[in-house]
């Protein structure tokens, strides 16, 4: 599946594996060698969408079979965020203890987004979320 091709919804009744467009935009979010990135990325082909958003967007409800995978090093929730430089996206990634739990499209248009932005859009790439007082 291509950034530009429509979600099909019915992966999310199926616990569909992760389809390519969320992967690529999760590898470019979670790009770099930050210890807690590179744990996640290595969640990505054991994940799976097992619910979606009600407001009908790509949003991704993930799940992550962790008998195949240990967790990332502990860190707070959301773990990355992001915005698209289109001046409409954003993103962010958020993780249960440890694991790949959803990734959220945020959208400023009256209309809801029906396909992911091109990953190449996001502004910067793979920022980890660091509360104010906390070190990563």
């Amino acid at each position: 599946m291509t950034a530009a091709a429509h979600w099909d919804r019915a992966d999310f009744d199926r616990g569909a594996h992760v389809p390519g467009d969320v992967v690529a935009t999760l590898e470019v979010l979670l790009a770099g060698d930050d210890p807690v990135f590179t744990a996640l990325r290595a969640q990505i082909p054991f994940a799976r969408v097992v619910s979606g958003c009600p407001c009908g967007c790509p949003s991704a409800g993930l799940e992550v079979d962790r008998e195949q995978v240990p967790p990332a090093p502990a860190r707070v929730s959301p773990i990355a965020l992001t915005a698209y430089d289109d001046d409409i996206h954003d993103l962010v990634l958020f993780t249960e203890d440890g694991y790949l739990s959803s990734l959220e499209l945020g959208s400023v248009s009256d209309e809801v987004p029906a396909s992911w932005p091109d990953p190449a859009l996001m502004d910067p790439p793979g920022k980890p979320c660091v509360p104010p007082n906390r070190e990563t």
